[in-house]
């Protein structure tokens, strides 16, 4: 699953861009992130990301790499360890995968 979101983060901020990747606290409930400052997602796709064979980018194609099915099975996975997968987003700054576990430390 994390190989996945650094993999999307580093296509998504291209040449030269940057990607955090962090491990912290919310209200004793743990959390990890990846977080790009490439290109962004657009509000209206954020909803949709985990869809098995959804696209933000229409226009590529399976010979560009992927199928569309990466995000839906890392929500599959963050599910069967106990823990939430949600994606913020701003077009232009950047996107943050955020993993949130259900149980506190």
């Amino acid at each position: 699953m994390l190989c996945n979101l650094i993999d999307n983060a580093i296509k998504a901020s291209g040449e030269g861009g940057s990607v955090s990747v962090m491990a912290y606290s919310e209200a004793g409930i743990p959390v990890l992130a990846v977080e790009d400052k490439g290109k962004g997602i657009p509000p209206e796709a954020l909803s949709r990301l985990t869809q098995p064979y959804y696209r933000v980018e229409k226009h590529r194609h399976r010979r560009d790499g992927g199928a569309g099915l990466g995000l839906a099975i890392c929500e599959q996975i963050a599910l069967k360890h106990g823990a939430a997968l949600s994606f913020s987003s701003s077009p232009g700054l950047g996107t943050t995968a955020k993993i949130t576990f259900t149980t506190p430390t």
